[in-house]
């Protein structure tokens, strides 16, 4: 297996691939292939859904500074490091299905991003500066199409309505789905239910 993912990433490299899908690996710790050298510097998209990362390396912007798609849903990431901040060209960012607690407020510095995915984790909150920075990419992104939509109304109006559910139901860990459109901003809250 491991021979295998060498060659997939050595032939990535020499072809200069712009997506890599490295899908159920079963991979416990980010292929350090992918970061030798200069990395993998055409690379746009990365896929590495369902295998068992806990972490991501420090130097991720560095090694692989044109990605656009990074897609890490159902892994066992606890934390994402501050350096995600750097991936400038990020659009698309899928953290869905995995362990973390909190959201590094780093991300909020992604200016290009478009799709925030962060349902089914352990998330309590959201940071200030990335709710913030998600209200003016939106409203940016609204004001430049000719539409006014007040997404922080709905994200407020969510949650309330969803806390309130949440705390008529005695959940205990509430998950956040943060998605991005073109055109609309969706926030969506959605309870956990522990059972009793």
């Amino acid at each position: 297996m491991a021979s295998e993912l060498c060659k997939t990433i050595s032939v990535a490299r020499l072809e200069k691939h712009k997506n890599l899908f490295l899908n159920y690996r079963n991979l416990h710790h980010f292929p350090l292939e992918l970061l030798k050298d200069e990395g993998l510097q055409y690379l746009e998209r990365l896929y590495m859904k369902r295998n068992s990362l806990t972490t991501l390396p420090e130097n991720l912007a560095q090694k692989l500074p044109n990605l656009v798609e990074l897609y890490l849903h159902s892994n066992n990431i606890v934390v994402v490091p501050e350096a995600i901040g750097s991936l400038v060209k990020l659009q698309c960012l899928d953290l869905s299905d995995n362990a973390l607690e909190i959201v590094c407020p780093e991300i909020g510095r992604l200016r290009a991003l478009r799709h925030l995915r962060l349902a089914n984790n352990q998330l309590q909150f959201l940071p200030p500066d990335l709710l913030t920075f998600l209200l003016l990419t939106s409203s940016e992104r609204e004001l430049k199409s000719g539409r006014c939509v007040l997404m922080m109304i709905f994200f407020l109006i969510s949650k309330v309505w969803y806390w309130g559910t949440w705390l008529a139901q005695s959940v205990k860990h509430p998950t956040l789905d943060i998605s991005s459109g073109h055109d609309l901003m969706v926030c969506e809250i959605e309870p956990h239910i522990e059972p009793c």
